[in-house]
C-alpha cells in the first residue's frame, strides 16, 4: 500500500507519529500540498497499485479522479442513511432534513450540521437568533455571487440539542475496530486511549447492524438515554485523538483488494 498524506492538515504530533509508524512498517508514502481549485499536487505523485490517502476532501477528490484504491474512502456518509439504518440508535434520530433556503426559524436552540460529509460548515448548537443571522448571511452571500461551499439548496440537519456525557471515536477497517479513543468528556476536550468495554461492544453491534464502507470512523456518545451514534466520518480526514496509529496503519495496509 502506498500512502499519500496532506501536509499541514493533521495535528503536528499525530502527523509525526503517523509518519513514524509508516516508516516502522516499511510503508512508502508521499507528503503533498493540495491546490483545492486545480486539484494539483505538489510535489506530483505518480504511482501504480493500491493507494490510501489521508487529508482533506480536496485530496479525496484527487484520489477519486485518479481512480486510486482504496483511495479516499467516503462512500455512504449521508446522514439520512445513518438515520435509516441506525434508527433509534442515532443521537439525532428525530432530526429534520431541510434545504438551507427552506429551513424554518427555530423557536429554541437547535443543533445544525450538513447532511453530507463535505464539511461545508461545522456542526454546532445555535440559538434562534444565531441561526437566523447565519442562514441569512449565507443566503445573502450566495445572492452576491460569493464562492461559498454551502449552496442554498443544500440539505442541513436540524435537531434538538442533546446532553452528552462523553464522546468516543472508533476507527473501523473491514468490520473490526482497530483503534479507539475518548475525545470529549462533559463537553470539554479530553483525550484517552482507555475506552470502556461497553462502548467497544456497542460499536461492534452498530458495525454489524450497518457499515457504510470498508473503512470509517464511528463516533459514539454516552448520553442519559444510553450510548448513541453521533456520526460517521471519512477515516482519511478524521482526527486521531488518542487512538493507536500503528494499529490503524497495519489495518489499512492489510486491506484486501476490492472484490478479493
Amino acid at each position: 500500500m502506498y500512502w499519500v498524506l496532506q501536509d499541514h492538515f493533521f495535528d503536528p504530533h499525530a502527523f509525526a507519529e503517523l509518519r513514524r509508524q509508516l516508516d516502522a512498517q516499511d510503508t512508502p508514502h508521499a507528503v503533498v500540498r493540495v491546490d483545492a481549485r486545480t486539484l494539483q499536487l505538489a510535489p506530483p505523485v505518480a504511482v501504480d497499485g493500491p493507494v490510501f490517502v489521508c487529508g482533506s476532501s480536496a485530496l479525496g477528490r484527487v484520489a477519486h479522479a485518479r481512480g486510486w484504491s482504496p483511495g479516499y474512502v467516503d462512500e455512504n456518509l449521508d446522514y439520512r442513511l445513518l438515520a435509516r439504518h441506525y434508527g433509534e440508535h442515532l443521537l439525532n434520530a428525530d432530526a429534520a432534513f431541510v434545504a438551507l433556503d427552506e429551513a424554518p426559524m427555530p423557536s429554541a436552540a437547535v443543533f445544525v450540521r450538513p447532511v453530507g460529509d463535505g464539511k461545508q460548515f461545522a456542526g454546532r448548537v445555535m440559538s434562534p437568533g444565531d441561526f437566523a443571522a447565519w442562514r441569512q448571511a449565507t443566503l445573502d452571500g450566495l445572492a452576491r455571487g460569493a464562492r461559498l461551499r454551502l449552496r442554498a439548496d443544500d440539505l442541513i440537519v436540524m435537531g434538538r440539542p442533546r446532553i452528552i456525557h462523553a464522546e468516543y471515536r472508533l476507527r473501523v477497517v473491514d468490520g473490526a475496530i482497530v483503534s479507539a479513543s475518548l475525545y470529549k468528556r462533559g463537553g470539554v476536550a479530553h483525550l484517552s486511549d482507555q475506552v470502556d468495554d461497553r462502548v467497544l461492544a456497542y460499536g461492534r453491534e452498530r458495525i454489524a447492524q450497518w457499515s457504510p464502507n470498508r473503512a470509517f470512523c464511528l463516533d459514539v456518545a454516552d448520553t442519559p438515554d444510553g450510548l448513541k451514534v453521533v456520526e460517521i466520518n471519512a477515516i482519511g480526514s478524521s482526527a486521531f485523538y488518542a487512538g493507536d496509529i500503528g494499529r490503524f496503519v497495519a489495518a489499512i495496509n492489510a486491506m484486501a483488494p476490492a472484490g478479493g
